[in-house]
């Protein structure tokens, strides 16, 4: 938060509910009082400087110019090596601006003194892969991850040597040292003022030991491992080092952490309103002390510190299956949550996680489990997490809704670091309201951006009638959006700007997003705007502006004050529309899904592709199931939309049906399931039993797979493995009714494999997302366990002729 003003917005709605008319009150909104000035921490500017990036009080500067980064976490040792550059491009192409990473001590020293940093565990390749594709890095070493990794990612000869762990304990300190001894040898050269690694965190989910957190940041000094920001995470209340690590903090929509019965959790809730409460309570409640989920264990809530900017590192890109608790966050609920921040104030968003993987191989498991004492019994392999990129390297829908958030933030955030967040009275009274419409202002001075997110999942909120707002900016006059009323449909998702800058001309307000600001050839600007799903995009500019579509637009001017002219436009297709000095590219919400902003070496480009883009270098890579797929570019120079001629440099587009059969039913399963840690916590059964009681089916695959290979199974059921005949488990899945994929070339998977298949029964302490548990009730009183199909897709590569 910046140097504020005071304002007031007042919103005029009326309100049709069954066929009366409700008139809602005047909501008035009030700016957070004045900061004060905005100064510089010690942290990068006068310690551990560097030669890029650098803290205020306020927001992050880099190369001097105020930012706001984008951090998506990704795990170099839950992926094979051959893939790093393809996802961290991945990373890239959808706003992420700097790549994170848990560093697992588990994965790289299982056995004491056998440290590897071959393979995949090559961290160092992974830094300069990296640096590579464009991105900054943010490492955290720990010592302790949690990632559901076992023992937090521990290894096991420090977590059962039966010292202290997680405390000053001298024998648990010299272990770490030496650890981060090693870490150090292993990075020297790659970190210090020029270095792609910006951020270094200290451990992760500590509440209660600020000495310790000292002790370890002093422990990574001492080994070499230096950065210019420092951070802890200050979730759940956490007491942290003032001045000595950045807080950061956290939000997910749905979690695996809480017990089987519990419904939507209200800490769940919270993240789809706009708030001021940046704290989150629930996060690691499972292995916190405190005996009632929520509860508070050190105090009263966080709040964001006064020296440093408002940030984040983990807000859901998805979620993690459990045995007792699977949810399956949609798109539109992991963006939803993106965007409540940013309208609440964000300086720095970053996602966990951002890019799924598959936990190692190992004799020795390095899962959390019900074994080790944890809450929940975790997927011993797959860690798809429902991510933005999945386990088998898919793009889904949130990479594309979230990357219009991120173009957004590379193209405003320099401005939108300056503005103060600003929520209507009475906002989030309640996180179970689903009445008043959920909105806020981010505004600086006579300028910002009104923010609305009116999607949650679970408990579905209603259309939203008649809506208009006013933003009374003080001395600064005051705005009206839109011109007359509208209604916000449920999953509207929208930062709208009012009095934004264009050069010679001024947008004094849209019912569009922008996304994008590019210079044309002549220094005037272009705005990209995005259309939302049934709103009706209108624009207003002064009195007597003039604004010009193509040949046959459907822009109209609707109205015309003293105050300004009203525009309106219904296209269906992408279309540019000429203002007094600038330009407006205009896309319908049919085609907002196709956008992609790109950081390419002339500069910013803006592209429109259904296909997967991605930057190999100079180099863009189109990805694509379909056969040669359609992919555009915004031209500066002439201001239209040019169809970019692709050239194969990859096998042809490809989808097929696999044979696959039972060759052995299931046996039952045992009613009650396979025990219980605790009440809603079930114990999810062994591989053994997976092996004894499960049906197994056999898959025929091709003998060679492509590396683009994905293979998609549609299944009910409880638990499966796949594997190669006869032989090792090589990824599982926890059914939760959404389709599983992998790459069988990744997985070594070749010819005929099978999966064994464990059936759920009804009765099952488990908890599936509404869609599967229909299926469950459907199917009752019968158990679920069938492979219903087994698809194989290989995606065709181009390259772009730029």
């Amino acid at each position: 938060m910046v140097e504020a003003f005071l304002f007031n917005a007042k919103i005029a709605l009326s309100l049709y509910r069954s066929s009366k008319e409700i008139v809602v009150p005047t909501l008035t909104i009030k700016a957070a009082p004045p900061p004060g000035p905005i100064h510089r921490p010690a942290m990068s500017n006068t310690i551990d400087r560097h030669h890029h990036i650098a803290l205020t009080s306020a927001y992050v500067e880099l190369d001097g110019v105020p930012t706001i980064p984008v951090a998506g976490e990704i795990h170099y040792s839950r992926l094979p090596r051959h893939r790093w550059a393809e996802r961290l491009a991945y990373l890239r192409s959808g706003g992420i601006t700097v790549a994170a990473s848990y560093i697992f001590w588990n994965h790289h020293e299982p056995i004491e003194g056998q440290a590897s940093f071959e393979g995949n565990l090559d961290l160092a390749a992974f830094v300069r892969e990296a640096q590579r594709a464009g991105l900054l890095v943010a490492l955290r070493p720990g010592p302790w991850v949690h990632a559901e990794s076992r023992h937090g990612g521990l290894p096991n000869w420090v977590a059962e040597a039966g010292h202290p762990v997680r405390q000053d304990d001298p024998t648990y300190l010299a272990k770490v040292a030496t650890w981060f001894g090693r870490l150090g040898d292993h990075l020297n050269g790659l970190l210090g003022p020029d270095s792609p690694v910006v951020v270094l965190q200290v451990e992760n989910e500590l509440y209660d030991n600020p000495a310790h957190l000292l002790t370890l940041k002093r422990l990574m000094r001492e080994a070499g491992l230096v950065a210019p920001i420092w951070t802890a995470t200050a979730w759940g209340s956490a007491n942290l080092p003032v001045g000595e690590v950045m807080p950061q903090f956290g939000g997910y929509g749905d979690g695996f952490w809480v017990p089987s019965h519990e419904g939507w959790h209200h800490t769940f809730r919270a993240h789809y309103h706009f708030s001021t409460q940046w704290d989150d309570p629930g996060i690691g409640s499972d292995v916190r002390e405190s005996p009632v989920l929520g509860a508070s264990p050190s105090g009263p809530l966080n709040q964001p510190s006064p020296d440093f900017p408002i940030a984040t590192c983990e807000l859901g890109g998805g979620m993690a299956t459990a045995y007792h608790r699977r949810p399956a966050p949609a798109p539109l609920d992991v963006a939803t949550i993106a965007l409540t921040k940013i309208g609440q104030g964000s300086a720095w968003q970053g996602y966990y996680l951002y890019a799924g993987g598959t936990n190692p191989h190992r004799e020795l498991p390095v899962h959390e489990s019900h074994e080790t004492g944890y809450p929940n019994d975790m997927q011993h392999l797959g860690y798809d997490f429902h991510a933005p990129i999945g386990e088998a390297g898919q793009l889904r829908y949130s990479h594309a809704l979230l990357r219009q958030q991120h173009a957004f933030l590379a193209s405003f955030g320099s401005e939108l670091v300056h503005s103060s967040p600003a929520l209507p009275a009475g906002a989030f009274s309640s996180v179970y309201d689903k009445t008043n419409l959920r909105w806020a202002v981010r505004a600086d001075g006579g300028s910002g951006f009104l923010f609305i997110a009116w999607h949650q999942p679970h408990d579905p909120l209603e259309p939203y009638s008649q809506a208009q707002f006013q933003v009374d900016l003080g001395s600064a006059g005051s705005v009206t959006l839109p011109d007359s009323p509208i209604d916000i449909p449920v999953g509207t998702l929208a930062w709208w700007p009012f009095n934004l800058d264009l050069g010679a001309a001024k947008l004094k307000w849209a019912t569009a997003s922008p996304v994008a600001r590019l210079s044309l050839p002549d220094g005037a600007p272009a705005v990209v705007l995005l259309a939302s799903p049934g709103i009706p995009v209108r624009f207003a500019l002064p009195a007597g502006t003039k604004a010009t579509g193509r040949v046959g637009s459907s822009l109209a001017r609707i109205d015309q004050t003293t105050d300004g002219d009203v525009w309106q436009w219904a296209g269906d297709d992408i279309e540019l529309v000429v203002v007094d000095g600038a330009s407006l590219l205009l896309v319908p919400a049919s085609q907002a899904h196709t956008f992609w902003l790109l950081d390419r070496p002339g500069g910013e480009e803006v592209w429109f592709s259904e296909a997967d883009l991605a930057a190999d270098g100079d180099r863009l890579v189109v990805r694509s199931e379909t056969a040669v797929p359609v992919v555009r570019r915004f031209d500066t120079a002439t201001g239209g939309l040019i169809r970019v001629p692709l050239t194969a440099i990859g096998q042809t587009p490809e989808r097929l049906e696999l044979p696959f059969r039972c060759l052995r039913p299931a046996d039952p399963v045992p009613a009650g399931g396979y025990g219980e840690l605790s009440p809603g916590r079930a114990t999810a059964p062994t591989l053994q039993q997976v092996t004894e009681l499960g049906a197994v089916w056999r898959i025929d695959l091709p003998e060679h797979p492509s590396p683009q290979t994905r293979l998609e199974l549609v299944w009910e059921g409880d638990v499966a493995n796949l594997c190669t005949i006869g032989g090792a488990v090589v990824d599982d899945d926890y059914w939760d009714g959404t389709p599983w994929v992998v790459n069988p070339y990744d997985l070594g998977l070749a010819g005929a494999i099978e999966l064994l298949l464990l059936p759920l029964r009804p009765d099952a302490p488990v908890h599936v997302p509404a869609a599967a548990q229909t299926r469950r009730d459907q199917a009752a009183p019968a158990v679920l366990g069938e492979l219903k199909a087994a698809t194989l897709t290989t995606s065709g590569l181009w390259e772009a002729q730029t």
